[in-house]
């Protein structure tokens, strides 16, 4: 005999919620938002806030109560921009603005509003986010891309993207460009004695120098480890790149202090010149690493072509 197959139940759907289940789940997620979420009239007068809210900004509801949404804005000249391209859109996503907490400490939020009329009344819901520290990490970030985080100065990315600038500049307007390649000597000493800690409080205080000696428009960096690169454009002559070589060498006359002892750092520098050395940021670069080795034989403090 045949056997029946059994017939499958079907699964309920699953009910939606009744009006009054639905402005229950509404408002368990409007307390429990990690967002600050606040509902506003048009003239800014607060009727509700969250638990977010009042974290962020320091006010408890009762104070909310007291105070205009106004009260919020850091610059008051936002206030009117904003309302302006909220009733002109209807709703606003991702507006970045400065809003200042009750302690007076300003935090950069971004601001999600829509409006909902009701006849001739206006309600504004407003959804409020602090992004300050992820802005402030994005800032690090771009900075840690483009500089050496011991010493300040541009890293090598940026001093390359530097020096192809520098080059390009001066192909249209016929100047040129002096590339100097520095090397230290002295620095082992003092991470062998002193410790490594040392050793990069005596690098920080040779970016220092260094940068005493640079004119605004020159970009100062450091490859790596002990070498250190300058650019400096609208160099018109040898002998001008020969000055900035002297300059950079008198500021290491005076010894190194490290944790109250005396080290002596010297440096061997290395100059090559757009256009008769190289067309290229990288021909340059390798024609002055070659200069700062030959200047090596010569002896401390000493710099070549």
């Amino acid at each position: 005999m045949e056997k029946r197959k059994a017939r499958k139940t079907p699964q309920q759907k699953p009910k939606l919620p009744t009006r009054r289940t639905g402005e229950d789940l509404l408002r368990a997620l409007f307390e429990t938002s990690r967002d600050a979420i606040a509902i506003t009239t048009e003239d800014g007068e607060f009727l509700d806030v969250n638990p977010a809210m009042v974290v962020l900004f320091g006010y408890s509801r009762e104070e909310f109560a007291q105070i205009s949404a106004a009260d919020l804005y850091a610059d008051p000249k936002d206030i009117e921009m904003f309302r302006r391209s909220l009733l002109t859109a209807g709703s606003v996503q991702g507006y970045e603005i400065n809003l200042t907490r009750k302690d007076g400490q300003v935090v950069l939020c971004t601001l999600t509003t829509a409006v909902h009329r009701t006849g001739a009344e206006s309600l504004f819901y407003s959804i409020i986010r602090d992004i300050t520290l992820e802005r402030r990490r994005e800032r690090e970030l771009a900075y840690l891309a483009t500089h050496d985080p011991l010493t300040g100065l541009g890293n090598r990315p940026s001093l390359e993207d530097r020096l192809e600038l520098e080059i390009a500049r001066a192909r249209r307007h016929g100047h040129s460009v002096a590339v100097l390649c520095m090397d230290l000597l002295g620095l082992k000493p003092i991470n062998s004695v002193a410790g490594h800690a040392a050793g990069d409080m005596a690098l920080r205080e040779v970016a220092g120098r260094l940068a005493l000696t640079v004119r605004e428009s020159d970009s100062l960096g450091r490859l790596r480890g002990d070498e250190f690169v300058l650019v400096a454009p609208d160099v018109k002559s040898p002998g001008d790149a020969t000055a900035v070589a002297t300059r950079v060498i008198a500021a290491f006359q005076e010894p190194f202090v490290v944790q109250g002892r005396e080290f002596a750092i010297t440096v061997s520098v290395g100059i090559a010149m757009y256009p008769q050395d190289g067309a290229s940021g990288p021909e340059l670069l390798r024609m002055a690493d070659r200069a700062m080795c030959r200047a090596k034989s010569s002896g401390p403090n000493s710099f070549g072509f």
